[in-house]
């Protein structure tokens, strides 16, 4: 019983330790979703491809932390000619993978959209797929922060993965 105890503290022990260095150790990678934090305003320009269609865009983005600070949250009001369309978006930070993760929603419901951002320096890159007619479709979007408060983002997609092609390109300038 008393063995029984101990090993009970033990692991209890292990485990608290090991929370607590993981936890230390992801908070700098956490922080940089801190990047974010604020309210943008977008404009940009998608242009006429196989997948998406020439026209204007704008859009106000407010991001926060959660009130855990883990996750980064993220709603979007986008305006096209056709409409607005409304966006959500949470990130996070996977410790046991050491990558960053979103899920995007859209308003008009469906499945989440997700991607693994990599960040290298002032860059982040999300790579995603979407199916069309049967086939995997990749995209990926970079976003560069070329200043605190300014972004700049370009959205491609590729039928072969080498070749890629850009549907938007725009700006993000955060006014709060």
């Amino acid at each position: 019983m008393v063995l029984r105890g101990i090993l009970l503290v033990a692991l209890v022990s292990v485990a608290f330790a090991h929370g607590k260095s993981v936890k230390d150790s992801d908070s700098n990678e956490i922080a940089k979703l801190g990047v974010f934090v604020g309210k943008w305003k977008t404009a940009g320009e998608v242009f006429n491809t196989k997948f998406s269609h020439a026209a204007k865009t704008s859009s106000i983005m407010t991001c926060v932390w959660s009130p855990n600070r883990r996750f980064l949250i993220s709603d979007q009001i986008i305006k096209k000619a056709d409409g607005t369309v409304d966006q959500l978006g949470v990130y996070g930070y996977d410790p046991h993978a050491k990558g960053f993760y979103s899920y995007t929603f859209f308003g008009a419901g469906g499945a989440p959209f997700s991607s693994k951002p990599v960040i290298n320096g002032n860059v982040w890159i999300y790579n995603g797929a979407f199916k069309s007619g049967g086939e995997t479709i990749k995209t990926r979007t970079t976003n560069n922060f070329i200043l605190r408060d300014t972004m700049i983002f370009e959205t491609q997609y590729s039928e072969d993965g080498t070749h890629w092609v850009t549907m938007m390109k725009g700006k993000d300038v955060r006014i709060k």
